[in-house]
């Protein structure tokens, strides 16, 4: 494992916004990233074309929006980029290689593109195409738990530490976010032990199902602290 300044900040994505007051909200504590759904067949937070991009068009700061979805068309997700105008496309599915590269290749090279890596029970289960997945045209990579192909995403299910330390080896820590499960407290922790770009949070950003202020700021706060290094806690085994 590379080592690296702990005081080095990562990034921040909430998932899962569905309101405007969510996003200047975001914005105004210093949030990177807000991901809007569409196309995720029965998604909690599954936004039709014309409430996407209304939603993702509202004015704000400095927080950029990235759609998150399960579609595989590279025609359909261009025409919801080019409507919306958001700065990044998050691909939730179990996409091959080659319909990445076709997804991104329809693309303005301005936009982001981030690959879902699935892990169950420590296993990520695209692990025999990770190289392949590596030069597929992606820029980032998220870790998160796979509980069916019905629940896409937000599990609120941390990953084992010693699973993301193996990908963060692989893919490198500059393109690679964690899911699942974290907390401010825990993102304090990984911090002191683990390189990674930044964190992807939907459960733990929220208060009985709704995006709370507090518990964002301390997000923020907590992936933007100055650290002292610490021994490995006790994240390594919660999931």
């Amino acid at each position: 494992m590379k080592t690296k300044n702990i005081n080095h900040a990562i990034e921040v994505k909430i998932c899962g916004i569905t309101d405007a007051s969510e996003l200047r909200m975001l914005d105004l504590i210093g949030a990177d990233y807000a991901g809007i759904w569409f196309n995720v067949p029965d998604g909690k937070y599954n936004l039709n074309l014309e409430r996407f991009t209304k939603l993702a068009r509202t004015p704000v700061s400095q927080l950029e929006c990235i759609g998150v979805t399960t579609e595989r068309s590279p025609s359909i997700i261009n025409e919801f980029v080019q409507a919306s105008g958001i700065a990044g496309v998050q691909l939730h599915g179990f996409l091959l290689p080659s319909e990445i590269t076709a997804i991104r290749r329809r693309l303005d090279e301005r936009i982001m593109l981030l690959k879902v890596l699935h892990i169950q029970n420590g296993r990520c289960l695209e692990m025999s195409l990770l190289k392949q997945f590596e030069q597929c045209g992606a820029d980032a990579f998220i870790l998160d738990n796979f509980i069916s192909r019905e629940c896409a995403g937000s599990t609120g299910q941390r990953i084992p530490l010693e699973t993301v330390e193996t990908l963060v080896d692989i893919l490198g820590a500059e393109r690679v976010f964690l899911a699942g499960g974290l907390a401010a407290q825990d993102i304090l922790q990984l911090r002191q032990i683990m390189p990674v770009r930044g964190v992807d949070i939907d459960t733990g950003a929220r208060d009985r199902a709704i995006i709370d202020s507090r518990l964002v700021q301390e997000i923020v706060s907590a992936a933007g602290a100055n650290l002292q290094p610490v021994v490995k806690p006790a994240l390594a085994q919660a999931g």
